[in-house]
């Protein structure tokens, strides 16, 4: 086999390599699941004592609230509007604003927190596993889906 023949093949077998793993990289990212169902299967086996929720609409104007009674907990988890994520690594985070950012925690300890940023993004960090995730909002969910819980949010400002 000649030398320009090697060549010729080498580079058909990187371009096939190549082709194979964008193809991979795109299925894997292109993936959605609910946001609502990784909450629910994620606190499953544990026991919610309560839940801090704040929204920031600027550095210096936020409001929150702590949900602490079961009914108001369930309330929340039931209340979420559908959410479909994807994975994602490039999350921009802070600070962009109107910004919601929740607390799950257990029996004396923080299990969970969630931030859900404007720009359609959704940070999250398991306390118990040490590990942060990051996700894409991919379908047409708005912040204001989240105006059901104005009411229950107390206004302070620093």
């Amino acid at each position: 086999m000649s030398k320009s023949m090697k060549s010729v093949l080498i580079i058909a077998g990187i371009l096939i390599i190549s082709v194979i793993g964008v193809f991979l990289y795109n299925a894997n990212n292109e993936r959605t699941f609910s946001f609502n169902e990784l909450l629910h299967e994620h606190f499953k086996e544990r026991e919610i004592e309560s839940i801090f929720i704040q929204k920031f609409v600027s550095a210096a104007d936020y409001s929150d609230t702590l949900f602490n009674d079961k009914k108001d907990i369930e309330f929340f988890m039931q209340s979420l509007p559908e959410i479909q994520v994807r994975g994602d690594s490039s999350s921009r985070g802070f600070p962009e604003y109107p910004t919601y950012e929740f607390v799950i925690k257990g029996k004396n300890e923080k299990l969970f927190l969630g931030i859900i940023i404007s720009s359609k993004d959704i940070l999250m960090h398991d306390y118990e596993k040490k590990e942060n995730y990051s996700y894409k909002i991919a379908n047409e969910f708005r912040l204001g889906d989240l105006g059901f819980l104005d009411p229950f949010l107390a206004k302070l400002k620093r």
